[in-house]
C-alpha cells in the first residue's frame, strides 16, 4: 500500500512539474514567439534580441466514449519517444454507460514565427492555422455505430433515428499576426 502511494505521488509530481514547465515556457521572457500568443506586449521585455520558430504543431482530443484499457499516458509518451509503441485494437474500449456523449478537439500548426526585441522597441510576425470543434449531446445509438461500425452492425439497420439537442460548434481559421 505504501509503495503504491509513493509511486502515485511520484507520478503526480511528474505531471505537475510538466504542466509547470509548459506554463513557464508559455510565459517565458526567453521564448517570446510562444508568449506573444497570450500577451503580445511580452515581446518588449524579451531577454533575447531575436527568436525564430520555424514550425510547431499540437493536437488535443477529449471525449467520454473511447479510452485505452490498461494504458496510461506516461507509458504511451515514453514508448512513443522510444519507437516501441504497441497499441492493438484490443486495447481500445468503449464506455456504453451514458445516454449522451461529448467530444472536443483542438489542433494548431504554427509556421514561421519571429520576434525581434531591441531595447524599448520590438516587432514580431507569426503565421498559423487553428481548428476548434466541440460536439455535445451525441446520442447513444451514434456511439453504438462508432463502436460497431455501420456496415457490420445489422441490428441498427432500417431503424429511423431522431437526434434531439445535438450541439455542434466548430471554428477553423488561418492567421497572420504582425
Amino acid at each position: 500500500m505504501i509503495k503504491r502511494l509513493l509511486t502515485y505521488s511520484f507520478l503526480l509530481c511528474g505531471l505537475i512539474s510538466y504542466s509547470q514547465n509548459n506554463f513557464g515556457s508559455l510565459h517565458s521572457n526567453y521564448m517570446p514567439t510562444n508568449s506573444v500568443f497570450v500577451n503580445p506586449s511580452s515581446m518588449l521585455d524579451a531577454k533575447v534580441w531575436l527568436d525564430i520558430n520555424f514550425v510547431g504543431a499540437g493536437s488535443y482530443v477529449n471525449n467520454d466514449l473511447v479510452y485505452l484499457d490498461g494504458q496510461n499516458w506516461l507509458g504511451i509518451a515514453r514508448d512513443g519517444r522510444r519507437g516501441t509503441l504497441n497499441i492493438s485494437e484490443d486495447d481500445i474500449q468503449y464506455n456504453q454507460s451514458r445516454n449522451k456523449y461529448h467530444v472536443y478537439n483542438r489542433n494548431f500548426v504554427h509556421a514561421l514565427a519571429a520576434v525581434w526585441s531591441q531595447g524599448d522597441f520590438a516587432a514580431g510576425l507569426s503565421t498559423g492555422v487553428r481548428s476548434y470543434t466541440d460536439v455535445r449531446g451525441v446520442p447513444n445509438y451514434v456511439a453504438q455505430f462508432i463502436e460497431n461500425g455501420v456496415v457490420d452492425y445489422v441490428v441498427q439497420h432500417d431503424v429511423n433515428y431522431q437526434m434531439e439537442r445535438l450541439r455542434v460548434a466548430s471554428s477553423q481559421f488561418g492567421e497572420i499576426k504582425g
